[in-house]
């Protein structure tokens, strides 16, 4: 195996406490405050007064505003993303495929595309809906996986193509385009595969196949 290509998502293993820090330490300073202003102005501490009942309102929307919000970006999606190399063999004047296959690990549900692009063969987009093909050597796959609970969320799904007349050999490359919001890493995936032609076998072969971690 290779470990080449480029993937458009950064490989961002950091801990979600990262990304909740400036939230907790906001949560942190505003309840300090509280305090303190609780201690030094007794008279908010009359709970029965219209302008402190309207003040507790005010700060416990923002305290539940930042608990949610900090529970929020610590939830990221963990996905990786391989080629099922069941399907190693592609035939000249035939419509082969491949199977692209993808899961989620993480809490929060990711939707993306992966984006194929290929060297002496041309996509067949069929009857795949939502598939975009961009030109006959590039494609884009939708997928969506729920967040992961119980069970690991995965999909697989298939791309269709024709080999390039008069080449000894072709080859795919892939990355990942992801959609809407963040909160997504990748933990792994598929960058490259190559076939190469197989005289005793009469059809081309997968030979190397790239992958990161």
């Amino acid at each position: 195996m290779t470990n080449a290509g480029f993937l458009p998502v950064p490989l961002s293993m950091v801990p979600s406490s990262y990304f909740a820090f400036p939230y907790i330490l906001a949560l942190l300073a505003i309840s300090i405050a509280i305090i303190v202003l609780l201690i030094v102005f007794p008279s908010l501490r009359k709970y029965r007064k219209k302008r402190n009942i309207l003040i507790y309102a005010a700060v416990a929307l923002v305290l539940v505003l930042l608990v949610f919000q900090i529970d929020n970006v610590s939830r990221r999606a963990n996905v990786s993303y391989v080629l099922d190399t069941s399907f190693n063999k592609a035939y000249l004047g035939e419509v082969n495929q491949i199977v692209m296959y993808c899961q989620n690990y993480g809490d929060r549900a990711a939707s993306f595309y992966l984006v194929l692009s290929s060297v002496n063969a041309s996509f067949q987009v069929q009857t795949q809906q939502n598939y975009i093909q961009v030109n006959s050597k590039t494609v884009k796959v939708p997928f969506l996986l729920q967040e992961h609970w119980f069970s690991m969320s995965a999909d697989s799904k298939p791309v269709f193509f024709t080999v390039d007349e008069n080449v000894t050999g072709f080859s795919f490359s892939g990355s990942l385009e992801p959609q809407g919001y963040g909160g997504l890493d990748v933990s792994s995936g598929f960058t490259s595969a190559t076939f190469v032609w197989s005289g005793t076998e009469n059809c081309y072969v997968l030979g190397t196949v790239g992958i990161f971690t």
